[in-house]
């Protein structure tokens, strides 16, 4: 009896092994399991969190850019009235930027524009611009990779900047300008191509780099990302994920020759337009000048 009750205890340390050396395999398979569902959920969360910012920070610059170059007529409630140069003057233009001198050779993208009280205009900060009163706004990335919007008077002096959004890494910006006045882009350029029209720009291309806020064992990128033309190579490789996000956005503008028409302004000649009489020049968005030559025209800016 002895005998076998010993066999029977032995037997039951042999199980109990056994079990612990299968429940050490479940155990490991499930920490598995576990993992990759965390990795998983990380990079899902970071692409989320990317997606979310680049939405709040689109809104703003659709917002603000899309009225670029807007002004306030003094005697009516019809904005766009005024010469643009009487507000801005000629040295201003209602768009512009700088090209590749920001941080990781990012583009800024500055836009001046009035207070509208018949149509209340807010600035990137969310404030309501006076009534007649001008401003100028830049947009640009600065180190930290944060997309920072900056309100200034047309002279700079400060009003107020904000970070509007946070692991931007690159923006680039290129410009659609309508040199034939048909209301369609004729091509995209920098801003500093010296054959951009900026008196003639109908909307703006903008290509933002962004990456997720920490990153993400899943992960290894060095990708060459390409922005709007333009390279970007992640190198050394890193753990982020990122996302190039694109959009343009058109400018509520008006005929140009509510805007530009400058008969004392130095003009373009108009040799892909000759009529003479105000209607059939106006209709086709050139400015008209009852005397000097010729009298069809467009502005230079």
């Amino acid at each position: 009896m002895n005998i076998h009750h010993l066999q029977q205890q032995g037997l039951s340390l042999i199980g109990l092994l056994i079990s612990i050396t299968i429940g050490a395999f479940l155990l490991t398979a499930v920490l598995e399991v576990f993992n990759s569902t965390k990795i998983a959920y990380n990079a899902v969360s970071g692409d989320h969190t990317i997606r979310q910012e680049s939405n709040f920070l689109l809104q703003n610059m659709n917002t603000v850019v899309s009225r670029a170059g807007e002004i306030r007529d003094p005697t009516t409630s019809s904005p766009f009235l005024r010469n643009i140069h009487a507000v801005f003057g000629t040295s201003y233009p209602f768009i512009d930027g700088t090209n590749g001198d920001g941080f990781n050779n990012s583009d800024s993208l500055i836009i001046r524009l009035e207070g509208n009280g018949g149509s209340p205009v807010t600035d990137c900060l969310g404030n309501t611009i006076p009534d007649q009163t001008a401003r100028k706004i830049t947009y640009d990335v600065i180190s930290g990779n944060q997309l920072r919007c900056t309100v200034t008077q047309l002279d700079n002096t400060a009003i107020g900047n904000a970070i509007i959004a946070d692991n931007v890494e690159k923006m680039k910006v290129l410009y659609g300008d309508d040199i034939y006045r048909t209301g369609s882009v004729n091509r995209y350029l920098p801003v500093d191509n010296t054959n951009l029209e900026k008196s003639s720009v109908i909307s703006v291309k903008i290509a933002i780099l962004m990456r997720s806020s920490k990153e993400i064992a899943a992960v290894s990128d060095n990708t060459t990302y390409n922005l709007i033309g333009n390279s970007h190579t992640i190198s050394p490789a890193d753990n982020y994920l990122r996302l190039v996000i694109t959009n343009i956005i058109k400018l509520e503008k008006i005929p140009v020759q509510s805007r530009f028409c400058n008969p004392d302004s130095t003009r373009y000649a108009v040799s892909i337009y000759t009529a003479t009489d105000q209607a059939t020049c106006e209709s086709n968005n050139f400015c008209y000048a009852n005397s000097g030559t010729p009298n069809c025209y467009r502005n230079a800016f």
